[in-house]
């Protein structure tokens, strides 16, 4: 009988043991599983640099020449830079973006907003390109009915030897020379942030 209850104890307590075994190692495969074999969830793709002034409006920005832009911020600083607007227009609906806003208003607050006096007939210079698009609410393209919301956008491109270095496209909720020029302060807040990356 004491043999018995002997065996019947070690026994319980081998199987006691090979269970608590069994648990560690099902424990440890399951953590390595889900850390190396389980795709992590992606995460939201970042469309902007995260200013303040990108919350308030739809706004994606993209640095692409990282070697290019701290000379772009200098050439800027130094007053060597063009600026090179334009107007893309709607083509569903009656356009009256261009009997508000001129492209010289534009060109001036870009001025106003660099602060650097620009020099002319420089070899080298930085050429920042933007264009204002009118919103075309009636374009059959645009299903999302919040597409149709906004009056247009503020695309605008820094471009040193032919190469963009960084682009920022911007909402505007109305055609006014108030609020293109938040959007032209917020462009160039961003180009500055980004040089500084």
């Amino acid at each position: 009988m004491r043999r018995s209850r002997v065996s019947r104890s070690q026994g319980q307590i081998i199987n006691n043991f090979f269970t608590i075994v069994t648990i560690v190692i099902m424990t440890a495969v399951i953590v390595l599983y889900s850390k190396y074999v389980l795709q992590p969830k992606a995460q939201k793709a970042k469309i902007n640099s995260g200013l303040a002034c990108q919350e308030s409006h739809y706004t994606a920005d993209k640095l692409f020449e990282k070697a290019l832009i701290k000379e772009s911020i200098t050439l800027l600083q130094e007053g060597n830079y063009v600026i090179n607007g334009g107007f893309i227009l709607s083509e569903h609906m009656p356009t009256a973006i261009e009997k508000k806003i001129a492209l010289k208003d534009i060109d001036k607050l870009f001025l106003d907003t660099i602060k650097t006096e620009q020099n002319k007939n420089v070899q080298k210079f930085l050429n920042i390109k933007y264009e204002v698009i009118e919103n075309d609410k009636n374009d059959p393209g645009k299903k999302n009915e919040s597409c149709k919301l906004n009056a247009g956008s503020l695309l605008t491109s820094f471009r040193l030897n032919g190469k963009e270095v960084y682009r920022m496209y911007t909402d505007f909720n109305q055609s006014t020379l108030n609020e293109i020029n938040e959007r032209v302060t917020c462009t160039m807040e961003a180009f500055k942030y980004n040089a500084k990356l």
